[in-house]
């Protein structure tokens, strides 16, 4: 079993969003396919950009590192186009409201996971 690592060499995988958990409830990611290809894949694009796209929009936003193992993930939105399918909606909806602010990350293996105020988390695996 690998340790936990810290540092920055997650940045060079692209990683797929397993889970959110938001007012202590877990949300899974929808197995269906969804209209996006890249949908819940997380890429570093450069040293301030990430791309995140949902289940029918394109998405992404800012990132800056604040020291080890935090960062402030800010400015996440996604385009507009609305989903019928309310499970694919209702998740797009809790990874948006999740994955911003100060948040706390930690990788081992094939799992990253970022921590935020008020038991917040994504976790992604890797792709």
């Amino acid at each position: 079993m690998e340790n936990e690592r810290s540092g920055k060499d997650f940045m060079r995988n692209e990683w797929k969003v397993l889970s959110v958990i938001n007012e202590d409830k877990r949300f899974t990611a929808p197995i269906k396919s969804t209209f996006r290809e890249e949908a819940y894949i997380l890429k570093f694009v450069n040293d301030s950009c990430f791309k995140l796209a949902t289940s029918v929009n394109y998405g992404g936003g800012k990132y800056q590192f604040t020291s080890d193992n935090y960062v402030i993930i800010s400015d996440y939105i996604s385009t507009l186009v609305y989903n019928e399918l309310d499970a694919q909606r209702n998740f797009d909806d809790q990874l948006l409201s999740v994955f911003n602010g100060l948040m706390h990350y930690t990788y081992k293996g094939n799992k990253l996971i970022f921590r935020g105020e008020n038991s917040k988390e994504v976790v992604f695996l890797k792709q």
